[in-house]
């Protein structure tokens, strides 16, 4: 299994000609790499890299591309079915009735008696932006 080493190291600043203590550890290539003037300030530090393992990542993983169109067919289903329930009633108010009091297992009938009763009383109240 390799083996990392990666120092905790300053440069100086190009700009203001001061030393700053980088926020990262890097190993000697990328410091020299990325730096015209630095030092290490402490002893490396050792890491084992599993070139087998997974690591963190902030981006979900789709197992192939079938996987990813399905997705992005399902995404774009739902904008247009947000951008219709939007142009439904002209002013975005059946959008938000379904965002904010819309319940599973309702009706289209009674989903829409209770869109008219929610939109009547913010007429009645003035408020005509969703």
């Amino acid at each position: 299994m390799p083996r990392l080493q990666l120092f905790p190291f300053r440069y100086r600043n190009p700009v203001t000609g001061k030393w700053v203590r980088a926020r990262y550890v890097a190993s000697r290539e990328e410091i020299a790499k990325g730096n015209v003037e630095w030092e290490i300030i402490d002893p490396p530090e050792f890491r084992d890299v599993d070139l087998d393992a997974r690591y963190f990542t902030p981006f979900r993983v789709a197992p192939h591309a079938g996987a990813m169109r399905m997705r992005t067919r399902q995404s774009a289903s739902h904008r247009l079915q947000r951008r219709n329930a939007r142009t439904a009633t002209g002013d975005g108010s059946q959008l938000i009735f379904h965002e904010k009091l819309g319940r599973p297992g309702l009706s289209d009938q009674q989903t829409r008696a209770q869109l008219g009763a929610w939109a009547a009383s913010r007429r009645q109240r003035g408020n005509t932006r969703p």
